[in-house]
């Protein structure tokens, strides 16, 4: 039986030459004032849900479908109060509370059609210690490419670019407006959004994919391809 034998450095230069093909490939999303974000190919690490307070005009949907449910407070309550792709549109804007102070929240969204990324981060997130004071805008810290599903299929596409939120400071009640932070995307005055979570576990220590270099280390990046 014949060995086959192969170099170091030709072993070293073909490692190399993957993680040069996974950065190129890797997927950025231009925001203002952030900047620049490489999409991190990975589920976002989700804590618990926010809590829903109010807000929202009742239309409840999933992915393009809607209405799934009828306004009701309740249901209002349970298409925002989890992520399971079940979500509410905006304006007004949808309050939450949570139940210990947050610096940083994720926002799950929820998307009815085409174009992404732009349906995907058509909100600002705020946060504030009391809803009737003043509100800090959050900036938006890091996108992952799945929320909390990863199946290849319409739905499961739908809480793609979820967004990481940061602020100065730590606050219990959050909202959700219309506008986004996406350069080039005018968001239309109205939205949908799965939820909001807390972060588990901190997710500092995650940031440095979006640099491109964890993106390298991903293998292929799904793409969604829905008809608007």
């Amino acid at each position: 039986m014949k060995t086959i034998r192969i170099s170091m450095p030709l072993l070293m230069m073909a490692v190399m030459l993957i993680g040069m093909a996974g950065v190129s490939s890797a997927e950025t999303v231009s925001l203002t004032p952030e900047g620049d974000l490489t999409v991190i190919e990975a589920v976002a690490p989700l804590g618990s849900p926010l809590t829903y307070v109010s807000g929202g005009n009742g239309l409840i949907g999933v992915d393009g479908s809607f209405p799934t449910l009828i306004d009701t407070p309740a249901n209002r309550a349970i298409a925002v109060n989890s992520y399971d792709h079940t979500w509410m549109q905006y304006d007004p804007e949808i309050l939450w509370k949570s139940g210990a102070p947050l610096c940083q929240v994720f926002a799950i969204p929820g998307v009815d059609h085409d174009p992404l990324p732009g349906e995907s981060l058509e909100f600002i997130i705020w946060g504030s210690d009391d809803a009737a004071g003043a509100w800090e805008e959050g900036k938006i810290l890091a996108i992952y490419r799945d929320g909390f599903d990863t199946a290849d299929t319409l739905v499961g596409h739908s809480d793609d670019y979820t967004s990481l939120w940061g602020f100065d400071k730590y606050y219990t009640f959050f909202k959700a407006t219309s506008g986004d932070h996406v350069v080039g995307f005018d968001s239309s005055g109205e939205g949908e959004i799965d939820g909001l979570a807390a972060p588990v576990p901190e997710p500092s220590a995650l940031l440095f994919l979006g640099s491109g270099l964890g993106a390298s280390a991903v293998g292929l990046i799904r793409r969604r391809n829905k008809a608007s």
